[in-house]
């Protein structure tokens, strides 16, 4: 547990997120939802932090315990990745960008540089496509490919190292198809409505109030146009169901969707999600 003397007596363990809030993000946010986001960003950073130090340095000294460790025990290692119900947590989906068996991901920077590197824990040499760019605005800092052998790391490029704050978007191609990562560069504290902005997520277990169906996509941003929520809905696959109803986007649903499939729910939270400005 990180104890800080100056921060008074804070031994207990239900402390230990609170101190890691505070680490992270500077403050410890008085609202029960934004604490959940914080102590779950704090949990997923951490632990896609430290499995990216192993594969990122494959073979070198001290690798291996612990990134198969991970590797073959998750996600029931720990309640930071799964809940008590075991679904899914914020760490859940983080750690999934960093097991692929062929992964591209940024280290820490060394000698003013970034590592870009692609790892590769199959039997088989692997290729493929990687564009990697700053999420905030948008600007492309590296495209090109990559070739790594089989059950080995390769060094793609070296990246400038990055000023302030922010996070990259890893976008890359292997045999298995399409994938993408994130790296957050920058020095603590975070300012946690502008981490919070990057990211669009959808859960497991949705959520939808009484209202109408515009109204519950809608909520994803203030404002929002009527054509802009239906063109939301047609990119998660939900319009043509939505213009089945009754009244269509008018259509009123209560008790949280009940009259809903669950999967009908989810399509409608992800248009939620694609209409918010968030980038990730």
């Amino acid at each position: 547990v990180r104890i800080f003397k100056e921060w008074g007596y804070t031994p207990e363990r239900n402390n230990l997120m609170i101190n890691q809030v505070r680490l992270l993000f500077g403050e410890v946010p008085t609202k029960l939802d934004d604490f959940i986001f914080a102590s779950q960003s704090v949990q997923a950073e951490a632990m896609k932090f430290f499995v990216e130090i192993y594969r990122g340095n494959k073979f070198a000294p001290k690798t291996g315990i612990l990134w198969w460790n991970i590797r073959d025990g998750w996600p029931l290692i720990s309640d930071a990745v799964v809940d008590y119900y075991f679904s899914p947590k914020m760490a859940y989906w983080f750690l999934r960008n960093v097991q692929r068996n062929v992964c591209v991901l940024i280290n820490d920077a060394a000698d003013g540089s970034h590592p870009l590197v692609a790892t590769n824990d199959t039997r088989s040499a692997a290729n493929g496509t990687v564009r990697v760019s700053d999420v905030a605005s948008g600007r492309e800092i590296f495209r090109g490919s990559y070739t790594v052998g089989k059950n080995a790391r390769a060094e793609i490029a070296r990246l400038p190292e990055m000023k302030g704050q922010g996070i990259l978007l890893i976008e890359y191609t292997t045999p298995e198809g399409s994938f993408s990562n994130h790296y957050l560069y920058g020095n603590a504290p975070f300012k946690l409505d502008e981490y919070r902005k990057l990211f669009g997520m959808v859960l497991q277990d949705t959520w939808l109030f009484e209202g109408t169906v515009f109204e519950n996509i809608a909520y994803g941003r203030e404002g929002a146009a009527r054509e802009e929520v239906e063109r939301a809905a047609k990119e998660a696959h939900i319009d043509g169901f939505i213009r089945s109803l009754p009244k269509g986007y008018d259509t009123v649903l209560t008790d949280s969707g009940v009259n809903l499939s669950k999967g009908q729910k989810q399509l409608i939270t992800i248009a939620r999600a694609m209409l918010s400005p968030a980038r990730l």
